[in-house]
Formats: structure tokens, sequence, C-alpha cells
């Protein structure tokens, strides 16, 4: 299905919500599920920008089957919802109160709309977890995704964890399917921008020559890639991108609603993977307890009092500075 006209999208994803207690039947989520003191209803509001934002980059949030990783409270199963989707929803956390409160609340009401818990080993969130490695297989068991999603996901990842989810996640799109994730890139405008001063965050701290933190003791708070490398990563799993700027760098004339991280669309890519994984990254990923161990429970605690859904817990690389 093509997408709609903008003129079209930009009325669906503008609709006024602040008033209303409930969309479409759905009741806003519980202070207890949400984030950083954030009211329900701007993240409801933030949730259909996101949508008006994926519409206007072609990408179809229309039809077809949506899976959300990292869904967090459902903030962007609450902005389809009041934008008129008309496909299946997949939404995916680790955190068990949120996706049972999902379930009981919106898919009881919209059955189209489920919400699951992974039960990932996780040391704060659920540290009797089962499994170390997300496995698609058992949410989508007919055909493959039209959309995949992850906002502020790969924002909180090691390269090493960010190579593996791309490589799972290739496994389950056809050609036909589009991956959105957003991330952070430190290269290019955005370097120029930092030198001046205007950009939001900094990066002054040293990981590799292709990655970036910004707050020393939380190296996950918010971790940063030069585009090359996303590119690389993107093409080892198969994939091939197109890379939109955002707003946190003033990589371009800031605009009102458009993207605040930078944002990455990609497909399958036409020739296949370009490479293996580096085995010493795999060996890396494989490492979730050792060396980092309180640097990670550390980003865990400021992600409890944050606007982002906390990913699996990873593993430090020595930063140099």
């Amino acid at each position: 299905m093509a997408p709609e006209p903008l003129s079209a999208q930009s009325k669906l994803a503008s609709r006024d919500t602040s008033d209303e207690s409930d969309v479409n039947g759905v009741p806003l989520p519980p202070d207890g599920i949400l984030f950083m003191n954030k009211t329900a209803k701007g993240g409801v509001q933030q949730g259909t920008s996101q949508v008006r934002l994926l519409m206007e980059s072609g990408v179809n949030v229309r039809t077809g089957t949506l899976l959300d990783v990292g869904c967090g409270w459902g903030r962007l199963a609450y902005g389809l919802l009041s934008t008129g989707f008309d496909g299946r929803y997949i939404g995916v956390d680790i955190v068990r109160e949120r996706t049972d409160w999902l379930e009981a609340n919106f898919t009881s009401v919209h059955p189209r709309y489920s919400f699951h818990f992974l039960d990932i080993k996780n040391d704060l969130y659920n540290p009797n977890g089962r499994l170390t490695r997300i496995s698609y297989d058992a949410l989508i068991s007919d055909a493959a995704p039209t959309t995949i999603v992850l906002l502020s996901v790969f924002t909180h990842m090691y390269e090493a964890d960010i190579a593996h989810y791309l490589i799972d996640l290739a496994t389950i799109m056809s050609s036909d399917s589009t991956l959105v994730f957003s991330c952070l890139l430190f290269d290019g405008v955005a370097q120029e921008r930092i030198r001046q001063g205007v950009a939001s965050r900094k990066f002054p701290y040293k990981l590799s020559a292709d990655c970036r933190y910004d707050l020393k003791s939380e190296p996950l708070g918010a971790i940063a890639y030069t585009e090359p490398k996303i590119l690389q990563l993107l093409g080892r799993a198969g994939l091939a991108g197109r890379v939109i700027r955002g707003n946190w760098s003033r990589a371009k004339a800031d605009r009102k609603g458009s993207w605040g991280q930078d944002v990455i669309i990609a497909k399958k890519a036409e020739h296949g993977a370009t490479g293996p994984v580096d085995p010493a990254d795999e060996r890396k990923a494989k490492d979730r307890r050792g060396p980092g161990f309180h640097d990670r429970m550390a980003a865990w605690r400021r992600w409890i009092t944050s606007s982002m859904t906390p990913p699996i817990p990873f593993p430090r690389r020595k930063a140099v500075h």
C-alpha cells in the first residue's frame, strides 16, 4: 500500500490528545510504568509525532505487521492507534510490568495489538531471566514483518550488541520489509556542530575511532558512532540503509517536529552480507556479567529515571581518553 499524501498524513498525525483520558477506548498508562516523570498525555503526543515522522520518511505505518523492539509503556503503539494504523502490532520489552499492563488494558480493547515480555536475564530488572539473546521466531510465526522499529535502543548499546541485533532482525526480514532505528552519529557535520558548541551532546570520551560516549561514569547513557561504522554493521547483516540526521547535533536547520536522534531506514541489501561479525566482538558480546558490571549497573540506574526503554545488559570496552 502506497503511503498517503503528506497533507493527509499530517492531518492524521496531528490529532490533539491533550484533553483525553483514553485513546480510542484504551486508558492512558499509570505513572508507575512511565519514564522520567513524564506525563502519559505528553508521551502519547510524542508517539503520534513519531508516527508522522515515519510517514513523512516513506515508512509504512498504516498496514501490515509492525514489530516494535523496546516498546516500553507503549508510546509508539498509542501513536499508531491514534493515527489509524490498520495492521498488526507486536511490541516487545524486558520489563514485565509494562507488557502485562498493556496486554490487560490495550490488547483487551484492540486485539490486533499484542505486547510480549522477553525473559532476558538482567541483573537489575530480571535477574532470573532464562535468555541472553532475543529469538523472534515465536513472535513472527507467519509472514515477515512489514516494518521493524527500534527507537532509543541502539543509543545505549555497544557495537557488538548492535551487530547481533541487526543480524537477528535481518533473518526475519523479507525484501519488502523495512527496518527503522535511531542512533547517534558524531562524525561529519555533527562533529563540526560539536566543535562550535551548538550540539546538545559533546561525546568527549573515546572507546574507539568509531565510538564515543557522553558521560564518563555512564558510557551507555548515550553512545555514538560514526556513520561509516553503522553502515558497516548494516552491511555485515545483509542490509543497506539511508541516513536521516536528527536535530540533537543541529546538523540542519532546526525544524519543529523533526527527528531528535539520527535515524537509519534500511532494507535487505541486493548482494547479501558484506562480512562476518568480528570474532573478538562475538566473545565480548557473550560476556554479559564480566568486566564493566558496575558501569552497566550505573547506566541501569540512570535509565530508571530516564525516558529510554532499558535494553539488554551489555559488556564494557576499555575507554581510551
